[in-house]
């Protein structure tokens, strides 16, 4: 695990580069899972967009703020994990490619379950925007104990 690595709540400051590290990690994939979309003659959806539409919820006031963790390297956002207490969903969680496999994840995650269960919640779920059963999310959440729930999106288990 990289001790050097700083997991803390979003800072004001951190408005648009939350959304701009989701955009460098999701948005290759994503534009991927649009354009199938679209051949099947569903609707195309801005990735770029939605991405930064995140950003946006999170930053639009100083309690939702609270709840967008964020692991930081030499000042450099490198890991991002978004929580939503009133659904007991995570949102987002990733890290960069570079860091992947340094216990990165796994920090952002307990730091998500952590907020939940001082919300009083008893269970999570992660909400992953892209087909996670066929990337190296579906590694991740299942090697720390998550299930997948009913679709290709989403996991969860118990807090």
């Amino acid at each position: 695990m990289a001790d050097d690595v700083i997991v803390e709540v979003a800072q004001f400051d951190d408005q648009g580069k939350v959304g701009e590290f989701l955009k460098s990690v999701f948005a290759p994939e994503m534009t991927a899972e649009n354009e199938r979309a679209k051949a099947a003659g569903l609707p195309d959806v801005s990735t770029e967009d939605e991405l930064m539409a995140a950003d946006d919820f999170y930053f639009s006031s100083a309690e939702i703020m609270d709840y967008c963790i964020i692991a930081r390297l030499d000042n450099k956002i490198i890991g991002v994990c978004c929580v939503n207490p009133f659904t007991s969903t995570l949102h987002f969680i990733a890290v960069t490619e570079s860091e992947r496999r340094k216990g990165i994840g796994r920090r952002l995650l307990e730091a998500g379950k952590t907020m939940l269960r001082k919300r009083g919640c008893d269970h999570l779920k992660i909400e992953y925007p892209i087909n996670a059963t066929s990337s190296m999310a579906a590694d991740f959440f299942s090697a720390t104990g998550l299930a997948l729930i009913g679709s290709r999106n989403y996991f969860g288990g118990k807090l």
